[in-house]
């Protein structure tokens, strides 16, 4: 029956690999990318160091979507979100120039009611984010000099980084080809010399001519 051999699984076929579990930052960086957002990490509300930041900032670039600034706290775990509640003006120098703030976690981590009403969560589901509450609209003040600098910086740091990671991967990348040319020319050499040692040997042995 054609049908029924279509719903049979293909056991020639290897199973795809499981993807990797991403860490939270690495699924809200897919989250928000790029052309549409600017995403930045660690951003402080201004240059000069300073122990409060955000753990992420999203910035939107299209006009047509508006250009919102979204804040992002990230807590992986239950006692690092309960240290946060005890912290609410933590989130302060930075929650003031955002449009929306958004706590980010791991199933489970934030109880029933425990959320301030201004803030927004985003759970993982597997390998991807789901909203399980909006955040609302917040009143958000225009950005200073000072924290737009701050977003200048980190974004330039990791033009930066991306730069020599993708140098450094196509480096590897160049020793690995390099490596692999060099061991199949003597490959290639060492077969040429065993098929010629092995007719020299078949001479000597048919003519007795002994090189």
């Amino acid at each position: 029956d054609p049908m029924s051999n279509e719903l049979q699984p293909d056991l020639l076929t290897p199973a795809a690999a499981p993807e990797p579990r991403l860490s939270l930052i690495e699924m809200l960086r897919r989250k928000y990318p790029s052309p549409e957002w600017a995403f930045m990490e660690e951003v402080a509300p201004r240059t000069g160091g300073g122990t409060r930041y955000a753990d992420a900032v999203a910035v939107g670039l299209w006009a047509s979507r508006g250009h919102a600034v979204h804040g992002f706290e990230l807590k992986a775990s239950r006692s690092d979100w309960l240290r946060e509640l005890k912290q609410p003006e933590k989130a302060e120098p930075i929650f003031r120039f955002c449009d929306f703030w958004v706590v980010v976690t791991e199933k489970g981590v934030v109880k029933d009611g425990e959320l301030p009403p201004t803030w927004g969560l985003l759970e993982r589901r597997g390998n991807g984010l789901v909203i399980s509450k909006a955040p609302p609209k917040l009143q958000a003040q225009p950005v200073s000099r000072e924290f737009f600098s701050s977003l200048m910086r980190r974004g330039h740091e990791q033009i930066e980084a991306i730069a020599a990671r993708t140098y450094i991967e196509k480096l590897n990348q160049a020793h690995q080809d390099t490596a692999k040319r060099i061991a199949e020319a003597v490959a290639h050499a060492t077969r040429e010399h065993k098929e010629f040692k092995a007719r020299v040997e078949k001479f000597t042995a048919e003519t007795g001519i002994v090189f």
